[in-house]
């Protein structure tokens, strides 16, 4: 009996892991020549006062940063006239990045770095990581499969993990009228 629930424990806890860590970044796949749109959204949106969206191999040049009230104009060179937030108000929290015309050298891993206040507390920080990929070949549209993918294999994983427990429960109940 007790093996049986340590199992079940283990696989729980693994299913918790796996889906703790798959919220923890977002792939972003898109065609060279595409608009990428690296979405960060704070889920309690106060006053902003610092976004800065950075690429890991870029050291500490900006990608884009934004200091309350205004645009710093220091960013990384190559993303000159390429790169905005998808609202420049940043309405309702969304501190989202359109990347335009995107080329094989902007694929990376993306960081968003959100500084803000919220009711009594202040410098609250939030982060957003976003791994975008620029496949082969040219296309027309914008957008991603990767979190329709990412959602498919989430509830694939959830179905799988309830059709267990609905057989593992029989089971021990089983096991346990035995005794």
């Amino acid at each position: 009996f007790s093996a049986l629930t340590e199992t079940l424990y283990s696989v729980t806890y693994l299913y918790s892991l796996f889906i703790s860590f798959s919220f923890g970044q977002i792939d972003i796949t898109v065609k060279p020549g595409q608009e990428a749109i690296l979405p960060c959204r704070l889920t309690n949106s106060g006053l902003i006062k610092v976004v800065d969206w950075t690429r890991d191999d870029l050291g500490s040049d900006s990608v884009l940063l934004f200091r309350s009230p205004q645009f710093v104009t220091y960013q990384q060179q190559s993303f000159k006239d390429q790169v905005d937030l998808k609202d420049r108000q940043m309405k309702n929290g969304d501190v989202s990045l359109v990347l335009r015309n995107v080329a094989p050298e902007d694929r990376g891993t993306y960081k968003c770095q959100v500084v803000y206040d919220e009711a009594n507390k202040r410098n609250l920080k939030h982060v957003c990581i976003v791994n975008l990929e620029v496949a082969r070949g040219r296309g027309s549209r914008a957008g991603s499969s990767g979190p329709l993918i990412g959602l498919t294999v989430l509830l694939l994983l959830l179905f799988i993990f309830i059709l267990s427990i609905s057989f593992v429960l029989p089971v021990l109940c089983i096991c346990i009228q035995r005794r």
